[in-house]
């Protein structure tokens, strides 16, 4: 399983968007821990506009975790 560790401030709005591109996998839930969220997806992140830092941010933060 796929997740990408986002900082709790930039959680929503993440979430929006992986909704909105079809990416957030709908089959787990996010879980929250340090400051963090684990946002479960089904693919790596490819060509999403998201502001700021944010992008660099999830593209090395995807990694494969299963806390779920």
């Amino acid at each position: 399983m796929l997740t990408i560790k986002v900082p709790l401030k930039h959680i929503e709005e993440v979430r929006e968007i992986l909704m909105e591109t079809e990416i957030i996998s709908r089959n787990y839930k996010i879980l929250t821990e340090n400051n963090f969220g684990y946002i479960p997806i089904n693919k790596e992140i490819v060509n999403v506009k998201l502001k700021g830092n944010i992008e660099k941010e999830l593209k090395k933060n995807t990694k494969e975790k299963n806390p779920f």
